[in-house]
C-alpha cells in the first residue's frame, strides 16, 4: 500500500471547548476518518479569545447569519497555527449569544483556515440517520473544503456529507495526484532555469 501524506493541523479550541474531556476521542475520530487518504498531525490548543462576528449572508427568514470576521481571525487565530497546513477554530455556542452562525467556514488561505461552531455532545443527523457527533462531523466537513481547495478540484462536500455518505469524498482525494501536478509545473520551470545557467557560463568563442 502506497504511503500517504501528513498534513499538519491545528486544532484552536475556545473558551468552552478547551476544556471538552472528550477531544482525545473526538481527534480519534477524525484521524480515522481520513486515514485511508492521509495522516493527520493535530495539535489542540486551548485559547481563552473574544471573537468577532461578520455578516456572512441572510438566513432564510429576515435576520443575518455570521461568521468570524477574517482580520480577526488572522490576527488572533493565526499565531496559534504556526507552521500548520490547516487551522481550526472551534467555537462554542457560549461564545456567539444570540449570533446566528454558519455550521462552520473554510477559507483559501495559507494555512487554510476553517472554523466549527458546536457543542460538545450534540449529534447531527441525516433523516433519522445518526451521523456521529456534530463537533466531529462539521470538522470533517470543513477539512474535505480544505482538501478539495488543496488539490483544486471541484467541491462535492455538501454533495456527499448532506447525503449522509460522506466518506464518498476520500476517492476524490488523490495527493499523490497533487504531487504529480507540483512536479510537472516545477520541472519545466528547473530545465529552463538550468537551460539559462548553463548559458551564462558557456565559454565564449575565441
Amino acid at each position: 500500500m502506497p504511503s500517504v501524506p501528513t498534513y499538519k493541523l491545528t486544532i484552536v479550541a475556545n473558551s468552552a471547548a478547551g476544556t471538552w474531556p472528550s477531544w482525545q476521542a473526538k481527534i480519534a475520530t477524525i484521524k480515522a476518518f481520513y486515514a485511508p487518504v492521509c495522516t493527520l498531525d493535530v495539535t489542540l490548543i486551548p485559547t481563552h479569545l473574544t471573537p468577532e462576528f461578520a455578516p456572512y449572508g441572510p438566513t432564510s427568514g429576515n435576520g443575518t447569519i455570521y461568521a468570524i470576521d477574517e482580520g480577526w481571525y488572522a490576527d488572533n487565530v493565526l499565531p496559534y497555527a504556526e507552521g500548520a497546513d490547516i487551522a481550526m477554530f472551534v467555537v462554542p455556542p457560549a461564545d456567539h449569544p444570540g449570533i446566528v452562525t454558519l455550521m462552520g467556514l473554510e477559507a483559501d488561505y495559507q494555512p487554510l483556515q476553517t472554523t466549527v461552531f458546536s457543542d460538545e455532545t450534540s449529534h447531527t443527523y441525516i433523516g433519522t440517520i445518526d451521523q456521529g457527533e456534530t463537533a466531529v462531523v462539521y470538522a470533517e466537513h470543513e477539512l474535505a473544503h480544505a482538501f478539495y481547495a488543496m488539490l483544486a478540484k471541484t467541491d462535492n462536500t455538501h454533495l456527499y456529507f448532506y447525503a449522509g455518505t460522506p466518506e464518498k469524498v476520500l476517492a476524490e482525494f488523490d495527493f499523490n495526484e497533487q504531487l504529480l501536478s507540483w512536479y510537472q509545473k516545477v520541472i519545466p520551470e528547473m530545465k529552463a532555469w538550468l537551460a539559462a545557467l548553463q548559458a551564462r557560463q558557456a565559454p565564449s568563442n575565441p
